[in-house]
């Protein structure tokens, strides 16, 4: 059955958690004691700046493909949308970096790993023998005869996998229209005779504050205010609640993970920040966590991991994890920044997530 994960609007249906409705709750004021009465009101988070748009992941036939703020593309072969518990081994995988000389590769992801030598072969002609990574001219001639092909079967090892190719020309044209190639010789398949003149784009950068320092702690009373704060629903779900993390952002400041929510294979944290004067207030991130479509008290990330200064989350569309977004944040001293993101927005057997936003980070 077909099944697509709404990266931007559904992922709290997905781990089992409702929506939070906006509100302004009381803050906390004091981090070793139980928090005032009358406290300071909770401003509600701001909006990411619009720089930060990460690309959008299209689906055409049994191709899913996305390319980031670079215009580094890649197109994911899937698995049949009728074949659930019955998918190929590997599926095809081509990217195209930027830019007039932008590197074309061709790899094999979904169940197995493949084992030297990979065969290729389109419509009965094998095009490619190698592997387990196709570049160059070989992956060039990989990608033409599957813009052209109807079926593709891999073979490496003792495993055979058929892919299908409908939707693969598509998926290649669009590649070729978001780098600015159509028409021009540079493209994968709408070819004309003019030279390709495509650029890359830049990197944002961003300067990001090394952790240093020791974390703040947090007295349990302290913790049951902040899920208030954040009208998180975790105790509904189970009755042992877990404590929350915190981490040394440098600077003297605090990143707290608070456990909010708990779906099936999703655990969802709330955000907050506490400064030198000791107060934890909702972090600020520079982009949308997916959480929901409505403003929320507390920006929320799932299965959160918090190390070597970077915030890493992983939010499953359902268990297999064949679907569903990653993303990468660093501390700037004023809010949290995405350093990278990648998502599958189809629930079809691939592993390989397309990465739709990245920055260079500085320290």
């Amino acid at each position: 059955m077909h099944r697509t994960l709404l990266i931007a609007t559904s992922l709290a249906a997905l781990v089992g958690c409702s929506a939070p409705s906006p509100a302004n709750e009381a803050a906390v004021s004091n981090v070793a004691e139980p928090p005032a009465v009358a406290a300071p009101q909770v401003a509600a988070p701001t909006a990411p700046p619009a720089a930060t748009t990460p690309g959008e992941l299209k689906t055409f036939g049994d191709w899913a493909v996305g390319c980031d703020n670079l215009r580094n593309c890649q197109a994911v072969a899937l698995a049949p949308e009728d074949g659930v518990g019955d998918w190929p081994a590997f599926l095809l995988s081509i990217e195209r970096d930027a830019g007039a000389e932008g590197a074309i590769r061709v790899t094999l992801s979904g169940q197995s790993e493949a084992t030297p030598p990979v065969r290729i072969a389109i419509d009965g002609k094998q095009v490619a023998e190698g592997g387990p990574g196709f570049a160059g001219a070989d992956a060039a001639a990989i990608a033409t005869a599957i813009a052209g092909g109807r079926s593709a079967v891999v073979r490496a090892g003792r495993e055979t996998a058929i892919n299908s190719l409908g939707g693969a020309s598509a998926a290649l044209r669009y590649i070729d229209a978001q780098q600015g190639r159509a028409d021009t010789a540079g493209a994968l398949v709408a070819k004309g005779a003019g030279p390709d003149r495509s650029v890359a784009a830049a990197a944002p950068v961003i300067r990001a504050i090394a952790p240093a320092g020791t974390a703040a702690t947090l007295t349990p009373a302290v913790e049951a205010e902040l899920r208030k704060i954040a009208e998180c629903g975790i105790a509904d779900f189970v009755d042992d609640v877990p404590r929350a993390e915190t981490h040394a952002l440098g600077g003297g400041t605090t990143l707290v993970l608070l456990p909010c929510d708990q779906g099936a294979y999703n655990a969802i944290a709330a955000l907050f920040v506490i400064g030198a004067d000791g107060k934890p207030v909702p972090a600020k991130l520079d982009a949308d966590t997916g959480m929901s479509p409505e403003a929320q008290p507390v920006p929320t990330v799932v299965n959160p991991d918090f190390a070597d200064g970077v915030l890493s989350t992983y939010a499953k569309g359902r268990g297999l994890g064949d679907c569903g977004t990653t993303q990468s944040f660093v501390w700037d001293g004023q809010r949290l920044r995405m350093t990278e993101m990648a998502a599958m927005s189809e629930c079809r057997g691939s592993m390989d997530y397309i990465t739709v936003w990245r920055a260079e980070v500085t320290r």
